[in-house]
């Protein structure tokens, strides 16, 4: 009897925490000042699901995160510029999508904000431009493609371009075959961490 009790008493624990958890809101949460994040910084999130377990693989130091992508400001908003493969609904070109949408709790475990210290109205002006191109997801993660490009691809060629250094992150190789994963960019001594959250704690 006792242990039906506190195994029922576990459960109600466990589910009034995932309860806060999927109800965060961040315009909520205090210790987040919209009025300290710019464009052109670099948002990171830990996803949920199986795909982001294995994405997150990827980062061979600090795995982290599974996804990111570029902050914009506009009127006040808060958005995300991001590729990410969708089969499902057939829709792979690149996202501008509201940053209460990408950290949801319902999409992610937490996220992280970091800052290059580039030019952040060149970042957000060439982001912007691959926006309108409609970039797609790359499913071969090729570096070499400039049409398709996955997540941290994107990031990467951004930050290449406006620092007008190849080497400003720098890449894993494994078997000959080049690729960008998340801890290369956050990991890299040119970044500053600007915030982070996670959800469980």
């Amino acid at each position: 009897m006792l242990l039906v009790i506190i195994t029922v008493s576990g459960m109600f624990a466990w589910k009034s925490s995932q309860s806060t958890i999927r109800n965060y809101d961040i315009n909520n949460d205090s210790s987040f000042r919209t009025e300290l994040i710019h464009s052109g910084d670099i948002i990171f999130r830990d996803g949920r699901g199986i795909i982001s377990k294995t994405f997150k693989k990827f980062s061979l130091k600090d795995p982290r995160f599974s996804h990111a992508g570029i902050i914009h400001k506009e009127s006040g908003r808060l958005f995300v510029y991001h590729i990410i493969g969708d089969a499902q609904n057939k829709n792979e070109n690149m996202r501008k999508e509201l940053l209460s949408n990408f950290i949801s709790p319902l999409q992610a475990n937490g996220f992280a904000i970091y800052r290059s210290g580039l030019n952040p109205d060149k970042i957000d002006s060439l982001s912007a431009v691959l926006f309108t191109k409609k970039i797609q997801f790359d499913s071969s993660f090729d570096l070499n493609t400039d049409d398709k490009m996955y997540c941290t691809e994107f990031v990467y060629k951004v930050l290449s371009i406006v620092s007008g250094q190849n080497n400003f992150i720098p890449l894993n190789s494994v078997n000959g075959k080049e690729f960008i994963a998340c801890d290369n960019i956050y990991l890299s001594s040119n970044m500053e961490n600007i915030y982070s959250r996670n959800y469980e704690n």
